[in-house]
């Protein structure tokens, strides 16, 4: 077999996840629920369980927590820039 990494975040095939997809990826792997990406993404919660369905089948996972294993955190090139997550009346840093 090939060479492991510590993280095995190199062998995610991130081409062949759309922008949106990696978007969901990265959300789910810091902990937000489907409902919290949803409104973060300006989507429906019934429309972010499909894109969590669609990447769990491209990732060949079968739960979100394997899901989020696959992303180091601290190390998600899935997104340019800063951005905020408006929960409560507070605001809270999701991208790096």
């Amino acid at each position: 077999m090939g060479q492991s990494s510590a993280s095995g975040f190199d062998k995610i095939p991130l081409e062949r996840l759309s922008p949106r997809q990696s978007e969901v990826l990265f959300l789910v792997s810091k902990g937000l629920r489907n409902s919290e990406i949803g409104r973060h993404l300006g989507l429906a919660e019934r429309t972010i369980k499909w894109y969590v369905s669609q990447i769990f089948l491209i990732l060949d996972v079968s739960n979100r927590t394997e899901l989020a294993g696959l992303v180091p955190p601290n190390d998600f090139s899935g997104e340019s820039g800063n951005r905020e997550c408006t929960e409560g009346a507070g605001r809270r840093r999701i991208f790096p």
